[in-house]
Parts: structure tokens; sequence; C-alpha cells
């Protein structure tokens, strides 16, 4: 029984997680041939304080989103409410 373990910063709304979960199994379904019964989708969510990466948390690297609660910007993008560091 395939099993899919997801880490994702805290911030998705049930819906987005549902698209997860589901988008998650078709693909398992239509790859490996495994009925969606038998497929298990974990959706692990951390705060942002408690993901790092680059050397600092996720909520030191992007503050304004963290405040948010919502998933940082993809490495190398910014966001308007994300101040260039130095």
């Amino acid at each position: 029984m395939p099993c899919i373990q997801v880490h994702l910063l805290k911030g998705a709304t049930p819906d987005q997680k549902r698209t997860l979960i589901h988008e998650f199994s078709g693909t398992l379904t239509r790859i490996l041939g495994t009925a969606p019964e038998y497929i298990h989708v974990i959706l692990d969510e951390v705060e942002p304080t408690d993901w790092g990466y680059a050397g600092k948390p996720t909520s030191d690297l992007f503050p304004a989103r963290a405040a948010a609660n919502k998933a940082p910007a993809p490495a190398g993008v910014r966001q308007a409410d994300d101040a260039p560091r130095v």
C-alpha cells in the first residue's frame, strides 16, 4: 500500500488539502495502477518557525508571509511584502 507524506508550511485551506490528496492519489493510481482505497496521503503541516533552509528559520526569511501563516515563495522569488535581505 503506497503512502505519500507531504511536509508543508501551515496555511493551506481545507479545499487545497483535499485537492492535494486527490491529485497525489490519482497520480499513484495512474502510474502504479494502485486502487485509490489502498493509497494513503499524509499532510504534515509545519510552523514557519520549525522549518528552515539556507541556515535560517522560514519565519526569519519571509517574516510577513510567516506572520500571515502562508507558505513562502519558492527560493529566489520575491513577493511584494518581502523586503530584500542584506
